[in-house]
């Protein structure tokens, strides 16, 4: 097995070394507005979904859905087992489960790692142990299965992610599908390794059967001072291709894909190269961005924030990783501007839980340290868009 590791490792090293230098310290930085005029202000209206024995109050994938008719829905991926469940946002109620399966000529593997709603019989699924995309209906059938793992290849592209999580979601452009995946990396040897070489974003043509990977990788800089994980996201919106670094302020937009233009964008309220501590899930515990989401209905963006935890009294690693204490977020315009960032309140939103519809921003309530928790209840509070008064 050491034996294994180490020429896995050789192999990686010389992939890396065969790439090209990205453009991430080449490309335009656009400077960037601050006004802070802007605010996130809980509202009044929340939505409540009944839960059964059999789901659970938290999820890395949940997606709105609007169907030709104009009903809404929320598709939602149980975190117990790989059941996607689908509640009518309009009644409040569970109308269907799709109940994928791990094996057989229906199987998506052992486990889930998120999905992509095209339509209710149209929905692409990532596995986390198969280097496959499966397309299934909302009878959980695999309609059809798309191998990359077979296709032609010139660097190892890993079993990709399509969830909301991190916002790590699967790209349409021109035919082909775009994925982020995890490097294939070993971070016991990260400084024999030039950062900018790592590539993490694939780009899959399904009718020419080739998988290749965007020239793009981390800033030169990421590990100038301290080891900081390899967390990044990636999505297309409005035929734009955009990055974010959950430790560092850069967020990157291209239009096609090879030239890209650098915009700074730093929380007010912490510094996310700050380590503060190490081991166990520390890295996470630290500060960081954790997802940036894009508001097509009020056309502006919003960039996730997890604080420093102040108080970590009875309180385990995975306790702050999955309910940080503190956390804001950033207000972008459609210029990516900074026009406002909100702090929320200590113990009560789960910041993992959120979706963008019509009507805002839902943020969910379903925080086990929130007073108000109710295991048998998914709880979202709407968020609104506020612009301060002069």
């Amino acid at each position: 097995m050491k034996k294994l590791r180490v020429l896995f490792f050789i192999l990686l090293c010389i992939w890396l070394v065969s790439c090209s230098t990205d453009g991430v310290q080449k490309g335009k930085i656009i400077k960037v507005k601050k006004s802070y005029n802007t605010n996130l202000v809980p509202g009044t209206k929340r939505l409540t979904f009944p839960l059964n024995s059999r789901i659970v109050n938290r999820s890395i994938c949940i997606l709105p859905y609007t169907a030709p008719d104009s009903s809404e829905y929320l598709f939602y991926l149980n975190g117990k087992g790989n059941d996607i469940c689908i509640f009518s946002i309009d009644s409040s109620k569970l109308v269907k489960t799709i109940k994928l399966q791990s094996e057989g000529p229906n199987g998506v593997g052992g486990m889930v790692r998120g999905f992509e709603v095209i339509t209710f019989d149209s929905i692409y699924v990532t596995s986390a142990l198969l280097r496959r995309l499966f397309i299934v209906n909302s009878d959980a059938k695999v309609i059809s299965t798309i191998k990359y793992s077979k296709f032609k290849q010139d660097y190892p592209i890993q079993a990709g992610a399509s969830r909301t999580f991190d916002n790590n979601r699967l790209g349409f452009k021109n035919g082909k599908i775009y994925m982020s995946f995890q490097p294939p990396y070993d971070e016991g040897n990260y400084r024999s390794v030039k950062i900018e070489n790592i590539r993490y974003l694939a780009e899959i043509d399904p009718v020419k059967k080739e998988a290749n990977v965007l020239n793009i990788g981390f800033p030169a800089d990421y590990w100038k001072n301290h080891y900081y994980p390899l967390f990044v996201s990636s999505f297309i919106y409005k035929n734009k291709f955009y990055i974010h670094y959950m430790c560092d302020d850069r967020i990157l937009i291209s239009n096609d894909s090879k030239n890209w233009k650098t915009y700074i964008i730093p929380s007010k309220y912490v510094d996310v190269k700050k380590v503060v501590r190490k081991g166990m899930s520390g890295w996470c515990i630290n500060p960081n961005y954790f997802c940036f989401v894009p508001d097509p209905y009020r056309n502006v963006f919003y960039r996730f924030v997890v604080h420093e935890p102040s108080n970590i009294k009875n309180r385990t690693d995975m306790d702050l990783v999955q309910y940080p204490q503190k956390f804001s977020i950033i207000i972008l315009d459609k210029d990516m501007n900074i026009i406002g960032e909100t702090i929320f309140p200590t113990d009560v939103y789960d910041m993992h839980g959120y979706f963008i519809n019509k009507d805002g921003l839902y943020l969910s309530r379903s925080n086990p340290l929130n007073p108000e928790y109710d295991e048998d209840k998914l709880e979202f509070q709407l968020i609104n868009l506020v612009k301060n008064e002069k």
